[in-house]
């Protein structure tokens, strides 16, 4: 499904969508900016002066006008600054968010340029790291979404850094179809065992997606917030059994998860009647950020702080 070519984005055919690396006006500059704003002719810079500019990370659509495709979706990669300012994560909330909105559009073929990697001088190796594992862990969530993800790369050099990655996944394709079946259940036994850990915690255990979407709930979960619905909350959000403070405050939470892979836990609450104490702990896939779980634990003379983020 992943598919790399060097060549010109502007000029590539049979996709639904080409992606934009623009910066945060929408408006225009250089490199494939520059390009696809020529392209596309002045009817772009009009609808683009409509969408009010675009954070870093974030996405935004438009019509494709002159181009070969029919929509153009504009994303603002991060400046490289070291790698010291979230500029991975950001870099990959690039990829995730186009490809959200994309499919929230219908569109089931889409060429990326390879974002961040010119003027904004992020380096090439490390963004085709990122790029071509975010999509590839996007496709798998998302197997029925597209048809087509297609790199557009300038030069020879780019070109073989994402090539590297591609092979990487395919190679660990292969591995992964070569596990024995005694070793399949090695991993479901383990499996097994951490659902068993989990479930016999006398502490009440919630777990989340980054969307908040609750998809479990141990035993001791459910009798907690049974005046919500217990059992019934799984697979809706958490934040329907908050007020909006305690929602704002799990979102910043949320984003000082994001900032480093050190950033694991926070004391977010005491609940003076059943003398519990609450957390949030982040969940990770080696070092990305997948989801956290809220724990409440019965109070043990906790000498934390409340939202102790910085």
């Amino acid at each position: 499904m992943i598919e790399l070519v060097q060549g010109d984005i502007t000029k590539v055919e049979q996709i639904d969508a080409i992606v934009n690396a623009a910066n945060s006006s929408l408006l225009g500059g250089g490199g494939v900016d520059g390009a696809i704003h020529k392209a596309a002719g002045e009817e772009l810079l009009f609808e683009c002066r409509l969408l009010g500019g675009c954070k870093t990370g974030q996405a935004k659509i438009t019509k494709a006008y002159k181009l070969p495709c029919k929509r153009i979706i504009h994303t603002v990669g991060p400046v490289w600054n070291g790698g010291s300012h979230n500029e991975d994560q950001l870099l990959a909330d690039c990829y995730i968010n186009s490809l959200k909105l994309a499919a929230e559009n219908q569109i089931r073929t889409i060429a990326f340029p390879s974002i961040s990697t010119g003027i904004y001088s992020f380096p090439v190796a490390r963004a085709a790291k990122i790029a071509v594992h975010t999509v590839d862990r996007f496709l798998k969530d998302h197997p029925e979404c597209f048809d087509r993800v297609l790199w557009v790369l300038f030069d020879k050099n780019t070109k073989e850094a994402y090539q590297t990655e591609v092979d990487l996944i395919e190679k660990n394709l292969d591995l992964a179809d070569s596990v024995t079946e005694s070793r399949q259940t090695d991993i479901q036994m383990c499996a097994c065992f951490f659902q068993s850990v989990i479930e016999q915690d006398r502490s009440a255990v919630v777990i989340c997606n980054l969307e908040h979407e609750i998809i479990y709930m141990n035993p001791s979960a459910i009798e907690n917030y049974r005046k919500w619905g217990g059992r019934e909350l799984l697979g809706q959000s958490l934040l329907n059994c908050h007020n909006q403070q305690s929602r704002d405050k799990i979102e910043k939470v949320i984003e000082w998860f994001k900032t480093s892979k050190e950033h694991n836990m926070v004391y977010t609450f005491y609940n003076q009647k059943q003398n519990k104490d609450v957390y949030m702990v982040a969940l990770r896939d080696q070092d990305r950020l997948i989801g956290y779980y809220e724990k409440h634990e019965y109070r043990n003379a906790e000498t934390m702080k409340f939202y102790d983020l910085w």
